[in-house]
């Protein structure tokens, strides 16, 4: 009786299929033996060495007095706690994937953008997404990037010290940023979908009730910049046909951002759904201009605080790949 099962190596996709998948699985396994923290530190220098060309080639926007350090401390933290949440989210291989995404995504936006907005884009909102710039979002953007990794944690140690420093975090990202405040309720939204440590999620929500009302309060005494936990349902909705004017495709952009979620969502829904939530909260603030190209650098400004969702909604795209059972047998 001849035997159904294919040849070693093949695949339902072919001998191509099979060449790939053989390719990708090894070079999976190199990364996946390489030690963390050498692997970390070489991609935190190849991003400084990315910062600097683009500090020479567009200059800081800012006192020297906040960029240096922003650019010597709060990047290469930035860059590590990208490694750290996409770890807890994919594994070994996906956070030096996600961590790669980080390094390259603000260099592959500008390519994406025509030549409208390229020179905006370079000298406008860049320097601000890199650190070069004298921005609260900058810092805004690594404390609700502190936060995600610290749910994360939280849900795998259920240690209320996580719990505590995620909801500080967000509160501090949300003080930056008083605008976006309700990203400070993505961890929430990963927190309720934990499962058995799903408890936190009670006294969590309480304890960022108080600190988002501390903020308010200061934002209403004209403390912090205003507005409070802006919000705008049709504003940001009809903006969109805007991105098809600056960009090579809006719809890509769109269908990206949800695919990225939803890859997320179907590796750890904890995680996709605090990615949801504060992408969501991060367009919904998203203030529209009287041009295309001033709607356009608005949004991106206001995704700056949650880049790091929008890193790891793109690199969660490969997600979305079926995975072949271990053990299983080639049709």
């Amino acid at each position: 009786m001849a035997s159904t099962d294919a040849h070693p190596g093949e695949t339902g996709t072919g001998p191509i299929g099979a060449r790939i998948h053989m390719v990708v699985g090894g070079t999976s396994r190199r990364v996946a033996g390489l030690p963390p923290r050498p692997l970390v530190a070489s991609l935190v220098c190849v991003q400084w060495l990315l910062v600097a060309a683009t500090w020479l080639e567009v200059g800081q926007a800012g006192s020297l007095a906040i960029v240096i350090p922003q650019v010597v401390v709060l990047v290469p933290v930035a860059l590590t706690l990208v490694y750290a949440t996409a770890l807890r989210l994919g594994g070994r291989v996906f956070a030096v994937w996600a961590t790669a995404v980080w390094i390259v995504l603000p260099y592959a936006g500008r390519l994406y953008a025509l030549p409208s907005l390229r020179h905006d884009y370079t000298h406008v909102f860049l320097p601000h997404l890199l650190g070069l710039a004298d921005d609260p979002r900058f810092p805004a953007m690594v404390a609700f990037l502190a936060a995600m990794a610290f749910t994360l944690r939280a849900i795998e140690t259920g240690l209320t010290i996580d719990v505590a420093s995620a909801v500080a975090a967000a509160g501090v990202g949300a003080a930056f940023v008083p605008r976006e405040a309700l990203v400070a309720l993505a961890p929430l939204a990963a927190l309720a979908l934990s499962g058995e440590r799903r408890r936190n999620a009670i006294g969590a929500a309480a304890a960022l009730a108080i600190v988002l009302a501390g903020v308010g309060a200061a934002v209403a005494a004209g403390l912090l910049s205003q507005p409070f936990a802006h919000v705008r349902f049709r504003e940001p909705l009809d903006a969109l046909a805007s991105l098809k004017e600056n960009f090579w495709s809006g719809r890509v952009i769109e269908w990206v951002a949800i695919a990225g979620v939803f890859g997320a969502f179907r590796a750890r829904s904890s995680a996709g759904a605090m990615i949801g939530v504060a992408l969501l909260a991060a367009f919904l603030s998203w203030r529209t201009g009287l041009s295309p190209i001033e709607t356009n650098l608005s949004l991106l400004r206001t995704l700056l605080p949650v880049w790091p969702a929008v890193t790891l909604a793109v690199a969660s795209l490969p997600l979305l790949v079926p995975r072949r059972r271990p053990g299983a047998r080639s049709a």
